[in-house]
Parts: C-alpha cells; sequence; structure tokens
C-alpha cells in the first residue's frame, strides 16, 4: 500500500503478481460439487473471477499485441524497401504500400497462431514486462488507469462474492429437509418478515430460502451478517472459514470495497479498524487515498475465490452427504 502523491517512479505496483494468476492456482473443479443443484451456482461464481482474471491481464494482453504487429509491419517495410520514421506525426496510412500490406499480412499468416504455454510465456515476457516498464515511469496517466483496473477488480470480487453467498445460502435452504430452517428459526438470527402476507410470492414451506431472501429476513450485503448467518445455518465452525481461508483477505477485500464505493477511496476509522489484522495495511491513516497494490488485490480476490469454493463445499455435503 503506497501513500497518496507518490509519483509512478516510486511506487511498485506489483502487477505481474496479479497478471501471472492462472485458474489452476485455485484448485477448481465443478466436478467436486456432488449436488446437482449447486453446480449452476457454482459455475456462475467460477465465470464471474474468470472474467475480473481476464480484465487483470488486458494492458499486458494488449501491449503483447501491439509490439507483436509493430514488429511485423516495421519488418515489412524495411523488407521492401522503406523507411522507419521515429517521428509519429509522420506515420499514417498513405505509406503502406500494396507490398508493404501483402508482406505483413504473410507475416501474420505465418507468426499468430501459438499455442496456449508459448503465449502464456510471451505474455509475461513481453507484455507485461512492457507494462510494468511503462509504470516504472513518470506517466500519471498510466498509474490512474492501473489504480482504476485494481480497484474494479476489487468491486468486481467482493459482487460475484456476494452473489454467491446469496444464492447458495437460497437454494440449500429451498432444498435441505428442514433441519437447518428449524436451527436457524431458533437462533435469532432473522429479521422480521417485512412484507405483509398476500404480497408475498414464495412459500414458507416449499421455498424457505426463496421466503427469507423475498421477506428480508436476512441480509447478505455486510460481511459481518454473512458470517453471523452462516454460522447459525451450517454450524459456528463455518464461521471460522472466513478468518482461516486466504488467511482471512475476504475482511480486506470488503474493507476496501466499502471505501471505494462509499468514500471515493479515502480510509475512514471503520476502514482502519477492519485491516488492523494485516500488517501491510498498518501505516495507512484516516483520510488517506487507498492505493492497493496488485499483491494485494491478488490476495483479496484469491480470498473470496477459495472461501467461496469452501462455503460450496460446505453446502453440498448437507445436501449430498458423502
Amino acid at each position: 500500500m503506497e501513500a497518496e502523491g507518490q509519483t509512478s517512479r516510486m511506487r511498485d505496483f506489483k502487477y505481474r503478481d496479479l497478471a501471472t494468476a492462472e485458474l489452476r492456482d485455485w484448485g477448481w473443479h465443478l466436478k467436486d460439487f456432488r449436488s446437482e443443484s449447486l453446480r449452476p451456482i457454482a459455475e456462475r461464481f467460477l465465470f464471474n473471477n474468470i472474467r475480473s482474471t481476464t480484465f487483470a491481464t488486458m494492458p499486458a494482453w494488449i501491449a503483447f499485441e501491439a509490439l507483436r504487429e509493430q514488429l511485423w509491419f516495421d519488418h515489412a517495410t524495411v523488407k521492401c524497401g522503406g523507411t522507419l520514421d521515429p517521428d509519429l506525426t509522420q506515420y499514417h496510412s498513405s505509406k503502406i504500400t500494396p507490398e508493404i500490406e501483402a508482406e505483413f499480412n504473410r507475416l501474420v499468416f505465418e507468426h499468430r497462431e501459438i499455442d496456449k504455454e508459448k503465449f502464456r510465456q510471451l505474455l509475461r515476457e513481453i507484455g507485461i514486462t512492457y507494462f510494468e516498464y511503462q509504470l516504472a515511469g513518470e506517466g500519471k496517466a498510466t498509474a490512474s488507469n492501473i489504480d482504476a483496473l485494481f480497484c474494479a477488480i476489487i468491486l468486481d470480487s467482493w459482487t460475484a462474492f456476494e452473489y454467491l453467498v446469496s444464492d447458495l445460502w437460497t437454494v440449500t435452504m429451498n432444498a435441505e429437509d428442514g433441519t437447518l430452517a428449524s436451527r436457524l428459526e431458533s437462533s435469532g438470527e432473522l429479521a422480521k418478515p417485512n412484507k405483509t402476507p398476500e404480497t408475498i410470492k414464495h412459500n414458507i414451506k416449499t421455498s424457505y430460502g426463496s421466503y427469507c431472501v423475498e421477506t428480508r429476513r436476512v441480509s447478505f450485503q455486510k460481511l459481518e451478517n454473512i458470517k453471523r448467518l452462516y454460522a447459525a445455518t451450517f454450524g459456528k465452525e463455518t464461521r471460522n472459514l472466513f478468518d482461516k481461508i486466504g488467511d482471512g483477505y475476504i475482511h480486506a477485500l470488503h474493507a476496501f470495497r466499502n471505501v471505494f464505493l462509499h468514500r471515493a477511496g479515502e480510509a475512514d476509522e471503520k476502514f482502519m479498524e477492519d485491516v488492523q489484522r494485516f500488517p501491510e495495511f498498518r501505516g495507512i491513516s484516516v483520510g488517506d487515498k487507498l492505493l492497493p497494490d496488485g499483491e494485494q488485490v491478488k490476495k483479496m480476490r484469491d480470498a473470496s475465490v477459495l472461501l467461496g469454493r469452501q462455503l460450496i463445499q460446505v453446502a453440498d455435503s448437507v445436501l449430498s452427504p458423502p
């Protein structure tokens, strides 16, 4: 975490830590879940996080594509007797002769297709390296862009997790035999229904989870509410997962999400309280602009993915005991 006002040259964005992450790092397989009703939920959650991971690599991918196509164009220009002018204002399409275009197309056809492993290697060695070089300069625009990307991934990761815990709890409570519902009713964690009986669409006996969501007896918008509800539903040990899985970085994800949305990225006292457990955030003061790096964003996103996977397994063990 860096303080506001530092130039991009002084900051270590650690973009590579985030951009080199891969799906296989999560150890995720849909076949691990036995309950058919939970697989669509798991698949949607996985898709949302794949999208986030793809988004993280976008700057490096664009840099890689631009560099290799420029290489092909320069090679075609020189081979066809043209010259390379460093003045960008002189770079226009009128200088592209039919011969240059034909040679360029030949190079594209010959070199475009590469296998996935080779592409990953080139993306790391060329795309990511080039983008990190840009970040190491003084360009404020590049720094602002990467900060916006980090912020978007944090917001997207929390949203994916919030929808997961809501859908997972609802489907599980609709499908279970009533044991969990009885436990929950006696826990004191449910709010009173906020709708009159004649306006309620779902039947409490046949769709208990949907009924509770519709009548707002449960809420998934705050991490503490989620922890309490899951502990009351699946057992107290479930609460411990939020602290253990991914080293508890789900708490940091929630804290950053709240500050980005509600305080334009400026730390407040609640944020300070929520991230006190993490050493790298203890140097932040109230009012500081939050500038997480790629390594921290990766920890937060991965914590949501790994915790989400574990919660699906908890529900899966209820609906389809091994």
